[in-house]
């Protein structure tokens, strides 16, 4: 996948540099988990969970 529209580069760049939703991707990369289950194994809390 070639990414080439700026915008779309700008907001990949700015999610993979925010810890929290790094933690959420890692957590979700082989399976998928509902909300409250990844925010008990990453401990992030639940605003910061539901807002990314």
């Amino acid at each position: 996948m070639i990414i080439t529209t700026q915008a779309l580069k700008k907001a990949i760049l700015a999610a993979l540099a925010d810890e929290d939703m790094t933690k959420i991707l890692n957590a979700v990369m082989v399976i998928s988990k509902s909300v409250n289950s990844i925010m008990r194994e990453q401990n992030i809390p639940y605003t910061t969970a539901y807002r990314k």
